[in-house]
Protein backbone atom coordinates (compact mmCIF):
# COMPACT_ATOMS: atom_id res chain seq x y z
CA UNK A 1 0.00 0.00 0.00
CA UNK A 2 1.49 3.35 -1.06
CA UNK A 3 1.73 6.17 1.45
CA UNK A 4 -0.34 9.27 0.75
CA UNK A 5 1.57 12.15 -0.88
CA UNK A 6 2.22 15.25 1.17
CA UNK A 7 0.89 18.58 -0.10
CA UNK A 8 4.46 19.62 -0.93
CA UNK A 9 5.16 16.60 -3.18
CA UNK A 10 1.67 16.76 -4.70
CA UNK A 11 2.31 20.34 -5.79
CA UNK A 12 5.65 19.33 -7.29
CA UNK A 13 4.03 16.59 -9.38
CA UNK A 14 1.21 18.86 -10.55
CA UNK A 15 3.69 21.58 -11.47
CA UNK A 16 5.74 19.08 -13.51
CA UNK A 17 2.57 18.10 -15.40
CA UNK A 18 1.79 21.73 -16.19
CA UNK A 19 -1.32 21.84 -14.00
CA UNK A 20 -1.73 25.19 -12.15
CA UNK A 21 -2.16 24.97 -8.40
CA UNK A 22 -3.93 27.63 -6.35
CA UNK A 23 -2.19 28.46 -3.06
CA UNK A 24 -3.63 30.77 -0.42
CA UNK A 25 -1.08 33.53 0.16
CA UNK A 26 -3.33 35.98 1.94
CA UNK A 27 -1.18 35.75 5.08
CA UNK A 28 1.94 36.81 3.15
CA UNK A 29 0.72 40.32 2.34
CA UNK A 30 2.71 42.92 4.25
CA UNK A 31 1.69 46.44 5.05
CA UNK A 32 3.18 49.08 2.72
CA UNK A 33 6.11 51.10 4.08
CA UNK A 34 5.62 54.90 4.01
CA UNK A 35 8.16 56.88 1.97
CA UNK A 36 9.53 60.25 3.07
CA UNK A 37 9.20 62.17 -0.20
CA UNK A 38 10.12 65.55 1.26
CA UNK A 39 13.32 64.12 2.79
CA UNK A 40 14.32 62.66 -0.57
CA UNK A 41 13.86 66.04 -2.29
CA UNK A 42 16.03 67.78 0.29
CA UNK A 43 18.83 65.22 -0.09
CA UNK A 44 18.77 65.51 -3.88
CA UNK A 45 18.98 69.31 -3.76
CA UNK A 46 21.99 69.21 -1.40
CA UNK A 47 23.89 66.80 -3.69
CA UNK A 48 23.77 69.16 -6.66
CA UNK A 49 25.72 71.78 -4.73
CA UNK A 50 28.42 69.44 -3.37
CA UNK A 51 29.09 67.37 -6.47
CA UNK A 52 30.06 70.38 -8.58
CA UNK A 53 33.24 70.63 -6.48
CA UNK A 54 34.36 67.05 -7.12
CA UNK A 55 36.27 65.76 -10.16
CA UNK A 56 34.11 64.30 -12.91
CA UNK A 57 35.75 60.88 -12.46
CA UNK A 58 34.15 60.57 -9.03
CA UNK A 59 30.79 62.05 -10.07
CA UNK A 60 30.13 59.41 -12.72
CA UNK A 61 28.27 57.14 -10.31
CA UNK A 62 25.76 59.75 -9.11
CA UNK A 63 22.92 57.89 -10.82
CA UNK A 64 23.30 55.21 -8.16
CA UNK A 65 22.06 57.54 -5.42
CA UNK A 66 18.76 55.68 -5.55
CA UNK A 67 20.37 52.49 -4.23
CA UNK A 68 19.04 51.57 -0.79
CA UNK A 69 20.69 49.11 1.57
CA UNK A 70 18.91 45.86 2.29
CA UNK A 71 18.30 44.93 5.89
CA UNK A 72 19.18 41.33 6.68
CA UNK A 73 19.23 39.60 10.04
CA UNK A 74 22.64 38.89 11.54
CA UNK A 75 23.19 35.13 11.47
CA UNK A 76 24.53 33.11 14.32
CA UNK A 77 28.26 32.54 14.11
CA UNK A 78 29.26 28.92 13.72
CA UNK A 79 30.67 27.66 17.01
CA UNK A 80 33.00 24.82 17.74
CA UNK A 81 35.64 25.74 15.13
CA UNK A 82 39.12 25.31 16.55
CA UNK A 83 41.19 28.38 15.73
CA UNK A 84 44.97 28.24 15.59
CA UNK A 85 47.41 31.12 14.98
CA UNK A 86 48.36 31.71 11.36
CA UNK A 87 52.12 31.75 10.74
CA UNK A 88 53.03 33.11 7.31
CA UNK A 89 55.64 35.78 8.07
CA UNK A 90 58.29 34.10 5.90
CA UNK A 91 56.16 33.03 2.92
CA UNK A 92 56.51 34.22 -0.67
CA UNK A 93 53.53 35.12 -2.87
CA UNK A 94 53.01 31.59 -4.14
CA UNK A 95 53.03 30.01 -0.69
CA UNK A 96 50.89 32.77 0.78
CA UNK A 97 48.27 32.35 -1.94
CA UNK A 98 48.16 28.58 -1.35
CA UNK A 99 47.73 29.09 2.40
CA UNK A 100 44.81 31.49 1.92
CA UNK A 101 43.05 29.27 -0.61
CA UNK A 102 43.17 26.28 1.74
CA UNK A 103 42.62 28.22 4.99
CA UNK A 104 40.19 26.77 7.53
CA UNK A 105 41.21 28.87 10.54
CA UNK A 106 37.70 30.25 11.18
CA UNK A 107 34.08 29.38 10.43
CA UNK A 108 33.95 31.44 7.23
CA UNK A 109 35.62 28.69 5.23
CA UNK A 110 32.40 26.68 5.50
CA UNK A 111 30.24 29.27 3.69
CA UNK A 112 32.63 30.85 1.17
CA UNK A 113 32.93 29.95 -2.50
CA UNK A 114 36.61 30.86 -2.41
CA UNK A 115 39.10 32.80 -0.35
CA UNK A 116 40.45 35.94 -2.03
CA UNK A 117 44.03 36.98 -1.28
CA UNK A 118 44.00 40.12 -3.41
CA UNK A 119 45.17 41.31 -6.81
CA UNK A 120 47.18 44.00 -8.52
CA UNK A 121 50.71 45.25 -8.92
CA UNK A 122 53.09 43.34 -6.64
CA UNK A 123 55.48 46.34 -6.60
CA UNK A 124 52.71 48.91 -6.11
CA UNK A 125 53.42 52.27 -4.52
CA UNK A 126 49.95 52.21 -2.96
CA UNK A 127 47.81 49.51 -1.35
CA UNK A 128 44.02 49.71 -1.21
CA UNK A 129 42.57 47.77 1.71
CA UNK A 130 38.87 46.99 2.04
CA UNK A 131 36.93 45.05 4.66
CA UNK A 132 35.81 41.81 2.99
CA UNK A 133 34.73 40.37 -0.36
CA UNK A 134 31.19 41.03 -1.52
CA UNK A 135 28.96 38.30 -2.93
CA UNK A 136 29.98 39.30 -6.47
CA UNK A 137 33.65 39.28 -5.45
CA UNK A 138 33.17 35.82 -3.96
CA UNK A 139 31.79 34.57 -7.27
CA UNK A 140 34.40 36.18 -9.54
CA UNK A 141 37.45 35.79 -7.30
CA UNK A 142 38.49 39.46 -7.28
CA UNK A 143 37.82 42.37 -4.93
CA UNK A 144 35.82 45.48 -5.86
CA UNK A 145 33.68 44.00 -8.61
CA UNK A 146 30.49 45.70 -9.75
CA UNK A 147 29.51 49.30 -9.05
CA UNK A 148 31.83 49.72 -6.06
CA UNK A 149 34.75 48.70 -8.24
CA UNK A 150 33.74 51.06 -11.03
CA UNK A 151 33.59 53.94 -8.58
CA UNK A 152 36.96 52.95 -7.06
CA UNK A 153 38.53 53.03 -10.53
CA UNK A 154 37.27 56.58 -11.04
CA UNK A 155 38.48 57.65 -7.59
CA UNK A 156 41.98 56.41 -8.44
CA UNK A 157 41.92 58.15 -11.83
CA UNK A 158 41.11 61.41 -10.05
CA UNK A 159 44.60 61.31 -8.49
CA UNK A 160 46.28 59.94 -11.64
CA UNK A 161 46.37 56.31 -10.56
CA UNK A 162 45.21 53.32 -12.58
CA UNK A 163 43.81 50.20 -10.95
CA UNK A 164 46.62 48.05 -12.36
CA UNK A 165 49.16 50.32 -10.64
CA UNK A 166 47.91 49.56 -7.11
CA UNK A 167 47.43 46.40 -5.08
CA UNK A 168 44.00 45.66 -3.59
CA UNK A 169 43.53 43.49 -0.50
CA UNK A 170 41.01 43.00 2.31
CA UNK A 171 41.25 42.60 6.07
CA UNK A 172 39.06 39.48 5.81
CA UNK A 173 39.76 37.07 2.96
CA UNK A 174 36.35 35.36 2.86
CA UNK A 175 32.88 36.72 2.34
CA UNK A 176 30.71 36.71 5.45
CA UNK A 177 27.18 35.22 5.37
CA UNK A 178 24.59 37.83 4.24
CA UNK A 179 27.40 40.42 4.24
CA UNK A 180 27.40 40.83 8.01
CA UNK A 181 30.35 42.53 9.71
CA UNK A 182 33.26 40.14 10.34
CA UNK A 183 33.61 38.86 13.88
CA UNK A 184 36.81 39.87 15.77
CA UNK A 185 38.15 36.29 15.65
CA UNK A 186 37.65 36.22 11.87
CA UNK A 187 39.59 39.45 11.42
CA UNK A 188 42.28 38.27 13.81
CA UNK A 189 42.85 35.03 11.90
CA UNK A 190 43.21 36.92 8.61
CA UNK A 191 45.49 39.66 9.93
CA UNK A 192 48.66 37.60 9.50
CA UNK A 193 47.87 37.18 5.80
CA UNK A 194 47.33 40.91 5.35
CA UNK A 195 50.49 41.86 7.24
CA UNK A 196 52.56 39.55 5.05
CA UNK A 197 51.04 41.12 1.94
CA UNK A 198 52.12 44.53 3.23
CA UNK A 199 55.64 43.24 3.97
CA UNK A 200 55.99 41.81 0.48
CA UNK A 201 54.71 44.92 -1.31
CA UNK A 202 56.34 47.58 0.91
CA UNK A 203 53.93 50.32 -0.24
CA UNK A 204 54.68 54.01 0.10
CA UNK A 205 51.19 54.52 1.52
CA UNK A 206 47.96 52.64 2.25
CA UNK A 207 44.40 53.78 1.55
CA UNK A 208 42.04 51.87 3.86
CA UNK A 209 38.36 52.07 2.93
CA UNK A 210 35.45 52.02 5.36
CA UNK A 211 34.94 51.78 9.10
CA UNK A 212 35.39 48.02 9.42
CA UNK A 213 38.68 47.88 7.53
CA UNK A 214 40.03 51.06 9.15
CA UNK A 215 39.33 49.86 12.67
CA UNK A 216 40.81 46.44 11.92
CA UNK A 217 43.98 47.68 10.24
CA UNK A 218 44.69 50.49 12.71
CA UNK A 219 43.52 48.49 15.75
CA UNK A 220 41.18 51.32 16.72
CA UNK A 221 37.58 51.51 17.88
CA UNK A 222 36.96 55.09 16.77
CA UNK A 223 34.25 55.80 14.17
CA UNK A 224 35.34 56.45 10.60
CA UNK A 225 34.44 60.13 11.04
CA UNK A 226 37.34 60.40 13.51
CA UNK A 227 39.74 58.05 11.73
CA UNK A 228 39.63 59.92 8.42
CA UNK A 229 40.97 63.44 7.94
CA UNK A 230 44.51 62.63 9.10
CA UNK A 231 47.52 60.44 8.29
CA UNK A 232 48.06 57.43 10.54
CA UNK A 233 51.24 55.40 10.92
CA UNK A 234 51.33 51.60 10.67
CA UNK A 235 54.21 49.56 12.10
CA UNK A 236 53.96 45.80 11.67
CA UNK A 237 57.01 44.77 13.68
CA UNK A 238 60.44 45.97 14.82
CA UNK A 239 62.00 45.25 11.43
CA UNK A 240 59.46 47.18 9.35
CA UNK A 241 59.33 50.91 8.70
CA UNK A 242 56.36 53.11 9.47
CA UNK A 243 53.82 53.15 6.63
CA UNK A 244 51.48 56.14 6.31
CA UNK A 245 47.80 55.20 6.23
CA UNK A 246 44.87 57.33 5.04
CA UNK A 247 41.37 56.19 6.05
CA UNK A 248 38.40 57.08 3.89
CA UNK A 249 34.80 56.10 3.23
CA UNK A 250 34.04 52.88 1.39
CA UNK A 251 32.64 53.17 -2.16
CA UNK A 252 29.50 51.38 -0.85
CA UNK A 253 28.91 54.37 1.40
CA UNK A 254 29.52 56.82 -1.43
CA UNK A 255 26.99 55.05 -3.66
CA UNK A 256 24.37 55.23 -0.93
CA UNK A 257 25.25 58.78 0.16
CA UNK A 258 26.83 60.70 -2.76
CA UNK A 259 27.11 63.84 -0.61
CA UNK A 260 30.04 62.12 1.14
CA UNK A 261 32.09 62.18 -2.05
CA UNK A 262 33.40 65.61 -1.08
CA UNK A 263 34.93 64.05 2.05
CA UNK A 264 36.41 61.17 0.08
CA UNK A 265 37.96 63.63 -2.38
CA UNK A 266 39.79 65.35 0.48
CA UNK A 267 41.13 61.95 1.61
CA UNK A 268 42.30 61.12 -1.92
CA UNK A 269 44.20 64.40 -2.19
CA UNK A 270 45.86 63.66 1.16
CA UNK A 271 46.90 60.23 -0.13
CA UNK A 272 48.36 61.73 -3.31
CA UNK A 273 50.76 63.88 -1.28
CA UNK A 274 52.28 60.71 0.21
CA UNK A 275 53.11 59.09 -3.13
CA UNK A 276 56.10 59.82 -5.33
CA UNK A 277 55.34 61.28 -8.76
CA UNK A 278 54.41 58.52 -11.19
CA UNK A 279 57.04 57.83 -13.82
CA UNK A 280 55.84 56.73 -17.25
Amino acid sequence: MQAALSDYHRHLYLKALGIPVWIDRSDDIAEPVPIDIEGSKTATQSLKHINTQIPRHIQTMDNDASITPSITPKPKVKVGVKTTPVNCSHTNWSDLSAMVQSCQHCALYDSRRQAILGSGNLTACCMIISDMPSEEDDIKGHLFMGKSGFLLNNMLKAISLERNAVYIAATTKCRTPVNRSPEPIEQQQCRAYLEQQIRLIKPQAILVMGRIASQALLQQKLPITQLRGQVHSLTLDKESTNIPVVATLHPRNLLLQPKNKAKAWQDLKRLATLLDPIND
